[in-house]
């Protein structure tokens, strides 16, 4: 056995080796499924999760399209460099709701914490933190290099389902975007 596939914290347990491999392996932590659960959940067989996870499984694409999809990510991220997730402690969580009022789907859940320039802004555990990603991490995994572009164009909603994960040129693509778009409107006025 090479030591350097195994960590020790009173049990053995298997590092992935591939990026894919360690994504899977951490999303999957982040729902609290086990091995066979992904796989019931994404109809492959746990065999294939084992593989992937110990970098010896190459899914195909309708696969990789399935454990995307009941993960909550887009296939595309699963193959890029993971980073540790977001995570919000349930006492945190707690104070973060009552800084909100959530409404249907559809509506812009806004901020009325503090503000930081144009965005919310939220103190937990000695760091500053914006508030629509720690909303989106608590509903689905989210990574710390992960970008979310609000959908909405409200940059003080902190509803999930107007956030959507982008990279960080797409992100900045668009503000510049909206940005040269409020410059132009603003000298037609």
């Amino acid at each position: 056995m090479d030591k350097g596939d195994f960590v020790e914290d009173g049990l053995r347990a298997r590092i992935p080796k591939t990026i894919l491999g360690h994504n899977i392996w951490q999303l999957r932590g982040w729902w609290n499924w086990s091995r066979s659960r992904l796989a019931q959940e994404a109809h492959v067989p746990t065999s294939l999760i084992r593989q992937i996870e110990y970098g010896n499984g190459d899914p195909r694409l309708s696969q990789l399209r399935a454990l995307a999809n009941v993960l909550k990510v887009k296939e595309g991220d699963l193959l890029k460099p993971g980073a540790p997730l977001v995570s919000v402690s349930d006492l945190s969580s707690k104070r973060i709701r009552r800084k909100f009022r959530q409404g249907s789907p559809n509506d812009c859940w806004i901020w009325f914490g503090a503000k930081r320039e144009i965005y919310g802004i939220y103190q937990m555990d000695g760091d500053r933190c914006y508030p629509h990603r720690l909303v989106y991490a608590m509903e689905k995994p989210l990574m710390m290099n992960w970008d979310l572009d609000h959908t909405c164009v409200n940059p003080l909603c902190v509803n999930p389902a107007h956030l959507e994960v982008v990279t960080r040129g797409t992100n900045l693509h668009w503000r510049d975007r909206r940005s040269s778009l409020k410059t132009k409107k603003t000298e037609a006025n």
